[in-house]
């Protein structure tokens, strides 16, 4: 992001109200290990189709409530979306992350969205300092910015005001999914090899969603034994882990001589891997984060060139 290529924005048409449930999914494992209850409220007046980037938005939001969820505990976390205004076509939204966790001090708002700034808290789950420094950067690419209001010992609401195009259902087709695609992936066998836990849990729960018969593994060597055992279909292998990384395991597998697909989660594009990770032979990468529908349809690509 801090790079001088220009961060283009997206502006497709999608379903407001699936893109926040499915947020809301992705962080239930949060949510339970916390014991929070999250909400969302969304404001009728919004329409069903709007347009804009779904990637950058949900980004932001899962930043924002990720942090509310983690610095909450026996507590409430919302998410309020309300309409400002409506000018022709286009839609004036304010988005609220609100919780009633333990709050943050003048000095630390400050602290927390400088780079690598962060707060201390008794909580399992650490990050990188990096998720609000994001935020910001992500929403003044779109024309806004993050708002906060908070008092320690009652709780925090980060905000900010965005504008997106109203869009019609019919304008939203290239966002449909391929079934043909998901119908090849069925029952297919599938091993998930990934040392972070959220990670982990998200893939898993999107590919058991198609009818995907999942297994974990937390790093490379858990991921070999595995193979050893069990008949896969492809192997969804992360390439950053403890004790034995994915690009070690997967030239590893490679000896064994198994007519098995490899595909690398990774967060560099192909043109910045490194001789290592070509050497390793993946069928072929995915880069995080990543749409579902375009993660649906390299699995299933893969899978139909290696049979």
């Amino acid at each position: 992001m801090d790079s001088n290529e220009k961060n283009e924005l997206e502006a497709k048409a999608f379903l407001l109200k699936d893109l926040l449930n499915n947020i809301k999914e992705s962080l239930e494992y949060i949510t339970g290990q916390t014991n929070n209850n999250l909400t969302i409220a969304l404001d009728s007046k919004i329409p069903k189709w709007i347009k804009g980037d779904q990637t950058k938005m949900s980004q932001i939001l899962i930043n924002l409530l990720g942090n509310a969820l983690k610095f909450t505990n026996n507590g409430e976390v919302q998410l309020v979306v309300t309409l400002i205004e409506k000018v022709e076509n286009n839609l004036k939204l304010k988005f609220e992350v609100i919780d009633n966790g333990q709050g943050i001090s003048e000095a630390d708002q400050k602290k927390i969205f400088e780079e690598f700034g962060q707060l201390k808290h008794q909580g399992h789950f650490q990050g990188s300092g990096l998720g609000l420094t994001i935020v910001r950067k992500l929403l003044f690419d779109m024309g806004s910015k993050i708002e906060l209001k908070s008092v320690v010992g009652e709780g925090s609401n980060f905000y900010f005001e965005i504008t997106v195009g109203q869009a019609q259902k019919e304008h939203a087709n290239e966002n449909i999914e391929d079934k043909i695609s998901i119908d090849k992936l069925k029952n297919k066998r599938v091993l998930v090899v990934d040392d972070n836990t959220i990670n982990l849990l998200v893939t898993k729960k999107t590919l058991e969603s198609h009818n995907i018969l999942v297994d974990v593994a937390t790093n490379g060597q858990e991921g070999i034994d595995k193979i050893m055992q069990t008949q896969y279909d492809l192997v969804l292998m992360d390439v950053h882990m403890p004790v034995m990384d994915g690009i070690e395991a997967t030239k590893r597998i490679r000896e064994l001589q198994l007519p098995l697909t490899i595909i690398a989660l990774t967060a560099v594009t192909q043109n910045e891997q490194d001789n290592r990770f070509k050497e390793a032979q993946f069928d072929d990468s995915i880069v995080k984060p990543y749409k579902i529908n375009e993660f649906l349809k390299t699995l299933s690509y893969n899978l139909n060139k290696r049979t």
